[in-house]
């Protein structure tokens, strides 16, 4: 997608300045004044809005001018605020997945803080190659994994001899 106009946030004050202009055409040096843009930035502009040529001179009516400007305020109005909806929905979303999961409280005795590898339940096997962890709940299942992760980072060693796979 090519870079967006740098003209374009200015539109409608660019359509105001043309309503109050008396003449029919527009030539390529008054576009480049009334646009801020370079000698050929004013032809891409022109082109892109129908211009014609007049003798050697490439000109644009100024109300067919006006009205495309309106169309592209219009079309690009709709593309912010489709933008701004679909990011606020998906804000939303996020924060509703958050809200759900935060609304979750684990059950953590004290103890789980200094566990170690050697006194894992027995529902939570660790073998090289192969995890496994017996749940009724998700709640339950989440406990057993806060408390393996609090075992590997208390005996981080012992996890890795656990784990090591012998090829």
């Amino acid at each position: 997608m090519p870079a967006k106009a740098a003209w374009t946030h200015r539109i409608s004050e660019i359509v105001v300045i043309l309503e109050q202009y008396d003449f029919p055409v527009l030539d390529r040096a008054g576009i480049e004044s009334l646009f801020g843009v370079s000698r050929r930035g004013a032809v891409n502009v022109m082109n892109r809005f129908g211009a014609c040529q007049a003798g050697k001179s490439l000109v644009i009516d100024r109300t067919v001018l006006i009205q495309c400007l309106r169309g592209v305020a219009t079309d690009e109005g709709a593309v912010r605020e489709t933008a701004r909806r679909r990011r606020i929905g998906n804000a939303l979303v996020d924060m509703q997945k958050y809200r759900s999961g935060a609304a979750v409280r684990i059950r953590v005795e004290p103890e789980v803080f200094s566990a170690k590898l050697a006194g894992l339940p027995a529902d939570v096997a660790l073998k090289p190659g192969d995890l496994h962890i017996r749940y009724c709940t998700a709640e339950d299942l989440l406990e057993k994994l806060f408390e393996l992760s609090q075992a590997i980072a208390n005996d981080y060693e012992q996890f890795e001899c656990m784990t090591q796979i012998n090829a």
